[in-house]
């Protein structure tokens, strides 16, 4: 009864290695180069909302210029965003690193206004 045992422990421990094998190395890896711009279309009324919120709370007569000043808002809407979700515990620091860089891009719409580009706030 204990031999029966420690079989079924290390059969355990064995289909759970190579199940960790296989999510480590295929399934993740296998991600579309575009999954980071997939997950933020995905989040993006989360990620309006994070924005929105710091874009108010910034000083309207701020020093920076309006450039500068969407620049540094949306790194703090890309690092609250990515604190809550979490998503550097599940994706690999490529897929994580373009999250971040598709929310800094200019090109990725955040529910900015015209006015708010132009730096009439």
């Amino acid at each position: 009864q204990t031999m029966f045992g420690a079989f079924v422990a290390i059969g355990g421990w064995f289909v759970a290695s190579i199940l960790e094998f296989y999510l480590e190395f295929f399934s993740i890896w296998n991600l579309e180069p575009s999954a980071g711009y997939d997950i933020c279309n995905a989040f993006q009324a989360e990620l309006s909302r994070i924005y929105n919120e710091f874009s108010e709370a910034m000083d309207i007569n701020h020093i920076l210029g309006p450039k500068m000043k969407d620049r540094l808002i949306r790194e703090y809407t890309a690092r609250e965003f990515l604190d809550k979700t979490r998503f550097d515990s599940v994706l690999k620091a490529d897929r994580f690193s373009a999250i971040m860089q598709t929310i800094l891009s200019e090109d990725f719409d955040l529910g900015t206004t015209s006015s708010r580009k132009e730096g009439k706030v």
